[in-house]
């Protein structure tokens, strides 16, 4: 079984993208206009604190601590930077996002370096939804350099629409574990999408996936960032929960992107406030 794979090479509306992508289905923008000038931006951040031409390369040029400090810099730079957010607006408007109805979380920067020494640090499989508790989570992802099916992404979509048990239930932002994880063993049936830099893959938050175990001698460097559509939220569109979810929607993770305004101003019979929790960060390094 694979999931339905739709590559786009122009813009597609909120409604539209939405109906692909709460029914499982995965939508890679192609060649998006604009997101040469973000990768750029991001490529240029993680040269400059990794101090390197070949960020790919560099965990074997330092000791293992002094690089993931030097990571951990590039992903603040990146996560604060306000050209890097201006010019990914641009790319998402490009795709069809109405950016006056849209809210997003930061910018993550994610780093999977090569090797069972840092195999800790990935990401093993989840739904984004057990943590946010929001159907209508879209979920976007880039690499910075290219790629191959050995460093990418996974989706398991068996699990579409099979519950997974799983520690939601138990799970908070301020929990020990990073993210909520399955208490089933997981079919190793997957389906890796690969992309080239300047394609853009969009798909539910609800999409049991993983990232995949990197043994070919290059680290991954991408970016993902997770958005709501206020319509979307407001007329209740989004992905059927089929398992578990953690028990308060986490508006609080996401902002307006044009404004910055919180979008807890989405949540049933609750104003805006002040303050929020922080998005669960499980780095790949």
């Amino acid at each position: 079984m694979a999931t339905a794979t739709y590559v786009r090479h122009g813009a597609i509306d909120d409604v539209a993208r939405g109906g692909v992508v709460f029914t499982g289905g995965l939508v890679i923008f192609s060649e998006v206009v604009g997101l040469d000038a973000f990768l750029s931006r991001v490529d240029e951040l993680v040269r400059a604190h990794l101090r390197t031409d070949e960020p790919e390369l560099a965990q074997f040029g330092l000791p293992r601590d002094e690089y993931l400090e030097a990571v951990s810099a590039a992903q603040t730079a990146v996560r604060s930077d306000d050209a890097a957010h201006r010019l990914l607006a641009d790319a998402f408007r490009a795709t069809g996002v109405d950016t006056d109805d849209a809210y997003w979380d930061w910018l993550h920067l994610r780093v999977n370096p090569s090797g069972r020494e840092f195999a800790a640090g990935g990401t093993g499989w989840h739904r984004d939804t057990w943590a946010s508790s929001l159907p209508a989570q879209t979920n976007w992802w880039t690499p910075i350099y290219p790629i191959t099916d050995e460093r990418t992404l996974a989706f398991a979509p068996a699990y579409w629409s099979t519950p997974v048990a799983n520690s939601s239930t138990e799970w908070t932002p301020r929990s020990a574990q990073v993210i909520p994880e399955p208490l089933d063993t997981i079919d190793p049936h997957e389906q890796r999408i690969v992309i080239a830099p300047g394609d853009l893959l969009c798909f539910s938050g609800a999409h049991l996936h993983r990232t995949v175990r990197n043994e070919t001698g290059r680290a991954r460097f991408s970016v993902e960032v997770r958005t709501l559509c206020g319509s979307d939220v407001r007329e209740g569109r989004g992905a059927t929960p089929v398992d578990d979810v953690a028990a308060r929607p986490q508006y609080g993770w996401f902002r307006h992107v044009a404004d910055g305004r919180s979008a807890r101003e989405l949540e049933p019979g609750v104003g805006v406030r002040q303050g929020a929790a922080s998005p669960p960060q499980h780095h790949d390094a």
